[in-house]
């Protein structure tokens, strides 16, 4: 049987030995540090979506999905560590400036009163 919760160990298991393999140390422990402060529900499909971003030009070139594959295997090792934090700086600025963010929520509400 086992259930929802054997099923997502094995699923985190298989996502650290992803990432511990294809990300170099400093981005995973960038992004590991910002999981464990913010939430890894959250942050972790976060911290990928910017990884792919990151990828994007790569992704795109690639024209049969054995390249795809290859950039998939190869191309996360060569993120910097900068990069990931410019990713990372870029979506909670995006975030910030967002007319539904909480803080601007926040701000119009005390400017109405």
């Amino acid at each position: 049987s086992g259930g929802p919760q054997q099923l997502r160990a094995l699923l985190a298991a298989r996502v650290d030995v992803y990432l511990t393999t294809v990300f170099p140390l400093d981005a995973l422990l960038f992004a590991w540090d910002h999981c464990l402060l913010d939430g890894w529900r959250d942050e972790l499909p976060r911290f990928l979506g910017d990884a792919l971003g990151l990828l994007r030009d790569q992704l795109l070139s690639a024209t049969t999905p054995a390249e795809l594959e290859l950039v998939l295997r190869d191309a996360p090792r060569a993120l910097r560590t900068c990069d990931v934090r410019d990713a990372w700086r870029a979506r909670l600025r995006r975030k910030a400036a967002s007319p539904m963010s909480p803080t601007r929520l926040e701000r119009s509400a005390s400017t109405s009163n």
